[in-house]
């Protein structure tokens, strides 16, 4: 397929993506119904603790607007899978599939920067002829923009495609050849703070409770037995103080 993608990074911090991809069934002999889509949701910080972000599926259709049919979508193995195509109709010639969603949480936040590093996608079992990623920012950044990108199998640092910073407002990403099954494309922007709002460390602070749940489980249970054991010896914690002295 080809594959390109828009993405408006919001004043609010969550990025605003629409997808474009034509899957060229009629090159294929085996019978296709449509698509799947894969997209990563899970990752870990620097310290090994769980980091999901936010996925909210907006809608599938086609370059007319016409709806896709979603056959399925559910979470596996830290990335969203959606199945897209109708299970009753066969396709045998180019279809176009374009994926809107939002994502909170994608934006890595730093001290002299801010930056949105974005995996366009990876270990597709099809090869992707061409790709393209054009990124829009909320408000005028500066010469301080600054953009990269990755292709390759996983752990690759290799870098077969072009950066470019069109305008203080945009940049584009695009592949420097067909991607083979498998292999990857990743992007970085890099812009200036203030241009996106930062979340507050309360918030920070839930969505890691949220993340990493599992990991307050045996001090919920201490506390648990411990208010246990309290309504039971009440008096056993201040003994001492109670004991009258000669």
């Amino acid at each position: 397929p080809t594959f390109d993608v828009d993405i408006d990074i919001l004043k609010s911090g969550k990025i605003h993506i629409t997808e474009t991809i034509v899957a060229d069934f009629s090159k294929d002999p085996l019978e296709h119904r449509g698509i799947f889509r894969n997209i990563p949701v899970s990752y870990r910080d620097d310290f090994g603790n769980k980091f999901k972000l936010r996925f909210d599926l907006i809608g599938i259709t086609d370059e007319n607007g016409n709806s896709h049919p979603l056959a399925d979508q559910y979470q596996e193995g830290g990335e969203i899978y959606l199945k897209i195509g109708d299970p009753y109709v066969y396709l045998d010639q180019p279809t176009t599939y374009v994926i809107e969603y939002e994502v909170d949480r994608a934006i890595g936040y730093f001290r002299d920067h801010d930056e949105l590093y974005w995996n366009v996608f990876q270990d597709w079992g099809v090869p992707v002829l061409n790709s393209t990623v054009t990124i829009n920012l909320p408000d005028s950044g500066s010469e301080d923009m600054k953009a990269t990108c990755y292709t390759g199998y996983y752990g690759s640092v290799d870098s077969v495609c072009t950066s470019t910073v069109i305008d203080d407002k945009t940049f584009q990403f695009t592949g420097g050849q067909e991607f083979y099954p498998g292999e990857g494309f990743t992007i970085v922007a890099g812009f200036p703070k203030g241009l996106v709002f930062e979340p507050s460390f309360v918030q920070r602070v839930l969505w890691f409770i949220a993340d990493n749940w599992v990991v307050f489980i045996p001090i919920l249970a201490f506390a648990f037995l411990f208010l246990r054991w309290w309504h039971k010896h009440p008096g056993h914690a201040f003994l001492d103080s109670h004991v009258k002295k000669c």
